[in-house]
């Protein structure tokens, strides 16, 4: 197959446990010279499996790629780093698309191998990096923040971090995870970025580290965004009354989850910081900018009914998932009605 193949061959995408190690030694440098794209997904090549990959990349014969994909091949520390210093060589000064996407490569402060090729030295073309799922927590992605605040990627359309464990911040208060990204959310910083993810779990902030994040969003100064991913846990209720409201049109799939999780040394939010995004959510003169939102609260009969005038105005067709606690109302049958009609 390989002595056989097309010489103006472009794109390459290996399907699910299709190589191991073995055939990785022969097929990448073989592959490399002439491709514009290569994807490897679902395929655990490990370290040894793809030391081949990172040789060809170091010794020039990967000069054409455009997209690098490594999704899920069981990329490591230890393949990030040699990896890391292939891409030091600036033999991929062309590659647009770059995924590490889940790989537990950002495990132990992972991201630090990356700081050095981050930039237009090493990848001046860079539009697209996906890092889902990367095994990144707290000081992980504060070095990911404080790497896109240098400004060293002007041409990045999209940034996708879903899906990293985040876990808490134990960072002093001018520090703090979501703060930093929301104070690298400037447009002289990163003047392209169109898509982001902060989709992030665990990643716990203070409603005001959320509110750095919601005005960079609402700012002026903000990076040309188009379609934000973004996970909110402790809104202020103002806060929740301009995103009800539709003042940060840029956020189009929504994870509202709140009211469950207490923080050390801030209160539980209520009832009422729901009651507040719904309420603006159905007076708001357009319907809603968004195009999935995912509700995960605690709730009192106030925002049940609200839901179900949204239902009954139409207003709640961008609900994806619902999850409720605390229903205690003497009239659930009449609240439950609009959720029986929606589903069936």
């Amino acid at each position: 197959f390989l002595e056989g193949r097309p010489s103006n061959l472009k794109k390459f995408t290996f399907a699910k446990n299709s190589m191991g190690v073995d055939e990785a030694r022969q097929v990448f440098p073989a592959v490399l010279p002439s491709l514009e794209g290569l994807c490897v997904k679902d395929t655990m090549l490990s370290n040894k499996g793809l030391r081949p990959l990172s040789t060809s990349i170091a010794e020039g014969r990967a000069s054409s790629l455009l997209s690098l994909k490594l999704e899920n091949v069981g990329l490591n520390l230890v393949g990030l780093n040699t990896l890391c210093e292939a891409l030091k060589k600036k033999t991929l000064l062309q590659i647009e698309t770059l995924s590490l996407s889940q790989n537990p490569c950002c495990i132990d402060r992972g991201t630090r191998l990356l700081s050095p090729v981050l930039n237009t030295d090493c990848l001046p073309g860079l539009r697209v990096l996906l890092m889902r799922s990367c095994g990144m927590t707290a000081p992980e992605l504060k070095d990911m923040a404080t790497i896109l605040g240098k400004g060293d990627l002007p041409k990045l359309e999209t940034l996708d971090f879903g899906g990293n464990p985040g876990g808490w911040s134990l960072y002093s208060e001018a520090e703090k995870v979501v703060a930093l990204f929301g104070k690298a959310l400037r447009v002289e910083v990163l003047p392209s970025l169109k898509n982001l993810n902060l989709v992030i779990d665990e990643c716990h902030a203070y409603p005001e580290d959320e509110d750095v994040l919601l005005n960079a969003l609402a700012s002026a100064d903000r990076p040309p965004l188009e379609n934000v991913e973004i996970l909110l846990q402790h809104l202020s209720i103002e806060k929740a009354r301009s995103l009800g409201g539709g003042n940060y049109p840029s956020i189009r799939t929504l994870y509202l989850h709140f009211g469950l999780r207490p923080l050390l040394g801030a209160p539980l939010p209520g009832p009422e910081v729901l009651v507040s995004f719904l309420s603006e959510l159905l007076k708001a003169q357009e319907r809603p900018q968004f195009d999935a939102l995912d509700l995960n609260a605690g709730c009192d009969q106030s925002s049940l009914m609200l839901m179900e005038e949204l239902i009954r105005a139409g207003r709640f067709g961008c609900i994806r998932k619902l999850s409720l606690v605390g229903l205690f109302s003497q009239s659930s049958d009449s609240i439950f009605n609009p959720f029986i009609r929606l589903s069936s």
